[in-house]
């Protein structure tokens, strides 16, 4: 069934290159600065050695994440809503978090508007997108990668109900 889906074309190999090295260059200086970097996804770039010297931080994996708002497990969203006020993480890198809510009948259309309510609208209230000019932004976005550093003036429109 694979077959028939349709997939974007993956980007040129010197698009990828660079975007690792940028992932690593913000990881690492994120890092060396005392801060904890948090990896949502990509996680096998720390597992695979693309970026040394950065641990790996084990919660608030994609997958997981997704597990706990499904649940709506109150103790571990809570703890994650406590980190994210707090800065724990100087950065975040993610897939891009999209705020679309969908129409319950689209295919996934509950799962996403828990994903968005539960986790997605939680980290925007408090990290905002950052990348360093409109070429690394747009690059990034090719590559389906967001970096998100802390908000210094969280703006409550963005943040869930509690």
């Amino acid at each position: 069934f694979l077959d028939n889906a349709v997939r974007p074309p993956l980007p040129g190999q010197a698009t990828i290159d660079r975007g690792l090295a940028i992932i690593a260059q913000r990881a690492t200086e994120a890092h060396q600065r005392g801060g904890e970097v948090l990896f949502i996804s990509n996680r096998h770039l720390l597992t695979f050695g693309y970026i040394p010297g950065v641990p790996l931080f084990p919660d608030y994996e994609r997958v997981f994440l997704m597990e706990m708002a499904m649940a709506n497990d109150a103790a571990y969203l809570g703890r994650l809503r406590q980190d994210l006020e707090n800065n724990r993480f100087s950065l975040i890198i993610s897939e891009p978090l999209y705020v679309r809510i969908k129409d319950e009948t689209a295919e996934f259309g509950e799962e996403n508007n828990i994903w968005i309510k539960q986790v997605v609208r939680l980290i925007r209230c408090y990290y905002n997108e950052d990348a360093n000019d409109d070429d690394e932004k747009f690059m990034m976005r090719e590559l389906q990668i967001q970096f998100l550093v802390p908000d210094s003036k969280p703006n409550p429109a963005r943040c869930p109900k509690e």
